[in-house]
C-alpha cells in the first residue's frame, strides 16, 4: 500500500493569514440514528466523548466528532486506526441501521493561524463567523 498524499503535499502560504495543510488525517462518516443508544455508545467508545449536539464538535485529544447533519457524524482520527475503528464499527453496530465509511481521501484539512482569520473566513462563507456564533466547539459546513 502507498503512504497516502494529500492535495497539496502539506504546503503553507503565509500572507493575510498564514494557511497550513496539515497533513493526512483519518476521517468516518458515519451516517445512522444520533438517539440510537448503540451509535451514541460506539462514538463514545471511539472518541472517548457523546455524540455532539446540531452544529457542534467534539474534542477528546486526538479524536474528535463532528455533527454533519441530523444523520451524519464526521469522526477524526489517526490515519492508521480507520481500518480497525471500521471494523469496531461494523461489530458494534450489527443489526443496527448505519452506514460507516472512511472519506480521509475525500477531504483536505487546512490549519488558519495569524489576526485576520475571522476576516478570512467571512470573505469564502455565508456563515455567521463572529466570535458569538463560531466559539470553540461549534462546527460550521461550507
Amino acid at each position: 500500500m502507498s503512504d497516502p498524499v494529500t492535495p497539496l503535499n502539506g504546503a503553507t502560504y503565509a500572507g493575510f493569514v498564514t494557511v497550513t495543510e496539515t497533513g493526512p488525517h483519518g476521517m468516518i462518516t458515519l451516517r445512522g440514528d444520533p438517539g440510537d443508544a448503540a451509535l451514541g455508545e460506539v462514538v463514545n467508545a471511539i472518541t472517548g466523548s457523546s455524540v455532539p449536539e446540531r452544529g457542534c464538535i467534539t474534542d477528546a485529544g486526538a479524536r474528535r466528532c463532528g455533527w454533519m447533519s441530523p444523520d451524519e457524524l464526521l469522526i477524526m482520527l489517526d490515519r492508521a486506526e480507520v481500518v480497525e475503528t471500521l471494523e469496531r464499527i461494523g461489530a458494534a453496530l450489527d443489526g443496527t441501521h448505519h452506514l460507516a465509511v472512511d472519506v480521509s481521501d475525500a477531504r483536505a484539512m487546512f490549519r488558519l493561524t495569524g489576526g485576520n482569520v475571522r476576516e478570512v473566513l467571512a470573505k469564502l462563507t455565508p456563515a455567521d463567523v463572529s466570535p458569538a456564533a463560531l466559539a470553540i466547539g461549534i462546527l460550521r459546513r461550507s
